[in-house]
């Protein structure tokens, strides 16, 4: 797996963007770390998630053409915060930062064994 971690200065929440794939058995493995990480983490959105389009020069993009693994994502994370379910907007701190870090490494974990 590749991870390329970005900030994002527009949209709220944390999300991964994923390649295009073509077999569709690869598409919903690209699609089981983003939904699991999403599931334990409030902080993470799965709808906000992508898995297709973008840059064509995107490092994922690239990394994908030419090592071919479904496993390159792209983080963004918001530069403000995420929005909870009830609609309020709660700001990140730098704790989040390394919690959200520490529960995309867990969930990786479980998802590896």
């Amino acid at each position: 797996m590749i991870l390329d971690l970005h900030s994002h200065s527009r949209k709220l929440g944390t999300f991964f963007y994923g390649n295009t794939m073509t077999d569709s058995s690869e598409r919903n493995l690209a699609k089981i770390l983003p939904a699991m990480v999403c599931k334990n983490d409030e902080r993470f959105s799965f709808s906000s998630c992508r898995f297709g389009g973008g840059n064509n020069l995107a490092a994922r993009r690239v990394l994908f053409n030419k090592l071919e693994i479904p496993l390159i994502y792209t983080i963004e994370s918001s530069f403000y915060g995420y929005q909870k379910d009830d609609f309020r907007i709660v700001p990140y701190y730098p704790k989040d930062y390394r919690e959200m870090s520490e529960s995309v490494l867990k969930t990786f974990a479980q998802y590896m064994t």
